[in-house]
């Protein structure tokens, strides 16, 4: 059964459409800001919408000299700057984390005899 033009044009559509997501580029120049600060201002500038807990992200400060950067490499240059993950969970959404992967835990521990 022959493709339709329409299907054929849809899916080339598709397929440039994530070829330019996965080269995107950024400007980026941040002098001791903090990171919360600079993911914010990824968000305005990029499509990416970054999920993170406020704790991982509190003392955090990121230094990038002026340059325009591909996205992977700009998460790959956060990364190196704070030790913490961030992990593309698609086209848009990235994951902060601490990769030690710590967690709290508070209770109460009896012990029965």
């Amino acid at each position: 059964m022959p493709h339709s033009p329409i299907r054929s044009l849809s899916i080339l559509v598709f397929l440039l459409g994530a070829a330019l997501a996965s080269s995107q580029t950024v400007s980026v120049q941040y002098e001791q800001v903090p990171l919360k600060t600079v993911l914010m201002d990824l968000e305005a500038k990029t499509e990416l919408s970054f999920s993170y807990s406020n704790e991982v992200v509190a003392d955090k400060v990121i230094r990038l000299e002026p340059a325009t950067l591909a996205i992977e490499l700009l998460l790959r240059a956060l990364e190196e700057q704070t030790g913490l993950r961030f992990e593309r969970l698609g086209s848009t959404q990235v994951l902060v984390s601490n990769p030690k992967g710590t967690t709290a835990i508070c209770g109460d521990l009896f012990d029965v005899v």
